[in-house]
């Protein structure tokens, strides 16, 4: 029966997929040399994208002067406090610098200087809660630069550990660290890991999909070489593979029809345990590439979360704007580059495993 599937599922019509995808990427560089999208109060991100990007398809980027410039730009957009924040002058973030970290570590050395990658480091140790409890996105002395805030309580949410930051920011830290800062690594992980039952799994603070917790747990296990103990992560990776709809793709939380952003996380899940859910990737996958347009983008479904400051979980919240001002508010990816470079980063990993 797999093989059965696999027809289906031609490599041809996935590399032609890639390539519509990754040439809609490149175009829409914009003359700033980012890549811009979501439309939050505070503006339009930059630096963030540019890093998600890069951390998606970097290594099928074969253009040299492409990459020397954005890697340029990152840097010269490194703060003095050695962070990123979501965009060009703005308050440093963790999550936003551990992901800057990851696609400069995947450049390799010559991208990400030493003095950079030091002062990153320490910029996200800074931010550490505890090695058992994990990474804050922010500083409460950082967010009342940005918000008229008196007291940390009113901003308890954005200032709290939460596994998609920490799984992220750790991932950053056993890359760029040193060993001890890996065994560490390695103790927060399975503090993550204890956290998740089957009654109570992780739910993502800035993201419409949980599953990019398990996503981020996937791939600092394989950083910290713990592969081997995949099935610790059952409980995580069958819960997302039976949010598949009727229809063979997945939906998000605001979602209103298929979201690529959610489906293709959840594929890169599913991949881990590939003989045991092949049959809902292959029909999946058919439906992404279906759902491409001719301009080689993919639709963008509300996907990016902002809670408001003092709200500890999505739960806490019930007024959600949908691509409004203010918060509580989720964003849709209006300029398609980050749905995209996800939806072809998962291609080509499902092309590699064919």
């Amino acid at each position: 029966m797999l093989n059965n599937l696999k027809t289906t599922v031609n490599r041809e019509k996935i590399t032609k997929s890639i390539e519509k995808g990754l040439n809609f990427i490149i175009r829409s560089i914009t003359p700033s040399g980012f890549w811009q999208t979501f439309q939050s109060s505070q503006g339009e991100s930059d630096v963030w994208i540019s890093a998600y990007i890069i951390r998606e398809i970097g290594i099928l980027l074969h253009d040299e002067q492409i990459i020397s410039r954005l890697s340029n730009l990152l840097l010269y957009a490194q703060a003095n406090d050695g962070g990123w924040g979501y965009k060009r002058s703005f308050v440093s973030d963790a999550d936003s610098t551990a992901t800057v970290c990851l696609s400069l570590h995947q450049l390799g050395k010559q991208f990400f200087p030493d003095k950079a990658r030091a002062g990153a480091l320490q910029f996200l140790l800074n931010h550490l809660d505890t090695w058992d409890t994990g990474f804050r996105t922010f500083r409460f002395d950082a967010l009342r630069k940005i918000l008229p805030l008196d007291k940390p309580a009113q901003a308890q949410g954005w200032i709290e550990p939460h596994v998609d930051v920490s799984a992220n920011v750790c991932e950053a830290i056993a890359k760029i660290g040193n060993v001890e800062l890996r065994n560490s690594c390695k103790n927060l992980f399975y503090s993550l890991l204890a956290k998740s039952t089957e009654v109570d799994s992780w739910e993502a603070y800035w993201w419409s999909t949980d599953s990019i917790c398990t996503y981020h747990m996937i791939r600092l296990m394989q950083t910290l070489l713990l592969s081997d103990n995949l099935d610790l992560l059952d409980v995580q990776i069958g819960k997302s593979a039976r949010e598949m709809s009727m229809d063979d793709f997945w939906k998000s939380r605001f979602s209103v029809g298929p979201c690529i952003f959610t489906t293709s996380i959840a594929i890169r899940c599913l991949i881990n345990q590939f003989e045991r859910h092949f049959e809902q990737i292959f029909k999946a996958i058919n439906v992404i590439i279906s759902l491409q347009y001719d301009d080689g983008s993919w639709d963008s479904q509300p996907i990016l979360v902002i809670p408001t400051p003092c709200a500890l979980r999505k739960k806490d919240v019930s007024d959600w704007k949908i691509d409004a001002p203010g918060y509580p508010n989720v964003l849709s990816d209006k300029s398609r580059v980050l749905v995209t470079a996800v939806a072809v980063r998962t291609l080509h990993e499902i092309y590699q495993a064919l």
